[in-house]
């Protein structure tokens, strides 16, 4: 691959993340606004509902009496209008509602906080976003066109985008499920834990401001998962623009690409500078994305490798590297031999807070690991064990920034906070991951551990 092709490559990545982050600053906005919303019809409800600012679980299950509930229908049948014009659909959970006889005052705060979500989901994030995957696909399609047209001469004319092939690649479940269905399962979870927050607070006796702060930190997570998954779906739709402007410009192989630095996950590793048949491509399989937040990509292969390709050190700066170096032959070259990375120090310990070897890292042992799973999965959500375990390793291995602070105890113990989703991870000095959970007291929480842990023999 040479700088030609890398920086086109570059140049296409940082348009779709552009776009990316136009929308999600909108979307993070509709969280807001969402989060200001149900907090609204939390108070609302205890102001009505409340005795000493508490209300019991029982309270809470009392029926509306005749003047509530006829609000409360014609408020939720308007929102039914509303759905059906704007959505095209509705819940069938709320159309059940607004037939019922009898409705509890938890069903009426559970309605409201229901509807609010169905817009969200719906019309911001679902909506929006599909439409902005739609744009990314065409941008990213034409610029590949144009990339190898200037490489090695237009054709008579660019050929005409089928739109329908970018409905289908939204509906279609790359990694097991499309986006539309990856959507209402994020927010099922959390309508979930909205529930389950609002009946802890009213059998603990919890005041508004409390609960409002248990919706809060659900919010943060799911903010997090939706910008996941938003990164995911435009590295597969961008991907799978290039490779249809392969297809329609007869290119017949492609080179995946993943980025020469410390981030990179060992999977893109082994995939680098491999050469694969356009009609063989298979996201998740040998086209990116390969995992969650997946930088790789990939170029045109006419042949031969010539040139330099570009590395970057643990600063971000950059460095030219032959261009058909693979992964594995750049860190050993450049990391290991030079140790110019910061991972080996003088000494030859591998102890450093970004250290590479946390990418294959797992718990000391599987009962250690089960108990960790069962007190603290459920804080991130809808996810996996394996999605649970490459969250810890990420964290390990991504170098200190803005966002991720950490350090190593004298007794070698790796610390690390990332502040944008409260996620708290330690290594152990024999390379094992030894807790990884979202704090309560969030970063104060890390700042203690600095006071604790940063100076000290033992931990």
């Amino acid at each position: 691959m040479d700088k030609y092709w890398q920086k086109r490559a570059e140049q296409r990545l940082e348009a779709a993340e552009k776009d990316l982050k136009e929308y999600y600053k909108e979307l993070t906005k509709a969280f807001n606004q969402a989060k200001r919303e149900i907090n609204a019809a939390v108070y609302e409800f205890y102001l009505k509902y409340a005795e000493n600012n508490k209300i019991t679980l029982a309270e809470a299950q009392n029926y509306l009496n005749f003047a509530e509930l006829k609000e409360f229908k014609g408020s939720l049948q308007e929102f039914i209008r509303m759905a059906k014009e704007s959505i095209g659909k509705v819940n069938p959970e709320l159309e059940n509602l607004s037939i019922k006889a009898r409705i509890t005052r938890y069903q009426a705060l559970e309605t409201q906080i229901n509807e609010i979500l169905e817009k969200l989901y719906a019309i911001d994030y679902e909506k929006y976003g599909s439409e902005k995957l739609k744009d990314i696909y065409q941008d990213q399609y034409y610029r590949t066109l144009f990339d190898i047209g200037q490489y090695r001469g237009f054709n008579q004319a660019f050929a005409q985008l089928n739109t329908n092939i970018i409905d289908e690649l939204i509906k279609y479940p790359f990694n097991g499920l499309n986006f539309s269905d990856r959507i209402w399962r994020q927010k099922g979870d959390l309508i979930y834990k909205l529930r389950e927050a609002m009946t802890t607070s009213f059998i603990q006796g919890k005041n508004p401001k409390e609960l409002a702060e248990s919706f809060a930190k659900v919010f943060q997570t799911k903010e997090y998962e939706a910008y996941r998954l938003l990164h995911t779906e435009t590295t597969f739709m961008a991907e799978q623009a290039t490779l249809q402007a392969y297809k329609d410009d007869g290119i017949e192989q492609y080179e995946f690409v993943a980025t020469l630095d410390l981030r990179t996950s060992e999977i893109c590793q082994e995939h680098d500078g491999k050469v694969y048949d356009v009609d063989k491509a298979v996201a998740g399989v040998n086209m990116p994305p390969l995992h969650p937040f997946c930088r790789s990509t990939t170029v045109p292969y006419f042949g031969e490798k010539e040139g330099t390709r570009v590395a970057r050190n643990e600063d971000g700066k950059t460095y030219p590297v032959p261009a058909n170096m693979t992964y594995e032959q750049w860190y050993k070259e450049y990391v290991v031999n030079k140790n110019n990375s910061g991972i080996i120090n003088t000494d030859g310990k591998n102890n450093a807070v970004d250290d590479k070897k946390w990418f294959t890292s797992t718990f000391y042992n599987n009962r250690k690991y089960k108990e960790h799973i069962e007190k603290h999965l459920k804080e991130y959500g809808n996810i996996t064990e394996e999605e649970y375990l490459d969250i810890a390793r990420k964290l390990l291995v991504e170098p200190l920034n803005d966002d991720v602070e950490g350090f190593i105890s004298k007794a070698g113990f790796v610390f690390k906070y990332r502040k944008s989703t409260n996620d708290f991870v330690i290594g152990r000095p024999d390379g094992h991951i030894s807790t990884l959970f979202k704090p309560v007291d969030e970063y104060e929480y890390y700042l203690d551990q600095v006071k604790k842990f940063k100076d000290k023999e033992e931990r």
